[in-house]
């Protein structure tokens, strides 16, 4: 796997396990459904990580939320 690679099924693990308080506080159903998408993605046999990750990125631009704590755990990983 490239860096890259690792640096997205990190953030999809991070999506189905941590509370992201940027999304809790707009709205609760949107973590779950993140986490659901998320899951999907990674339960996948026949990984499809590129068209995964564009049905959660254009929920999360649908929904106008941004995964800022997720995204801050996923940099601490890196530094």
């Amino acid at each position: 796997f490239s860096i890259n690679e690792v640096g997205l099924h990190s953030l999809l693990h991070i999506f189905t396990t941590i509370e992201d308080t940027n999304i809790i506080c707009k709205n609760p159903k949107y973590m779950e459904k993140l986490r659901e998408l998320s899951r999907k993605i990674l339960d996948s046999e026949e990984l499809k990580l590129k068209e995964g990750l564009l049905e959660i990125d254009n929920y999360l631009m649908e929904k106008k939320i941004s995964p800022g704590g997720s995204g801050d755990m996923l940099a601490s990983l890196f530094f």
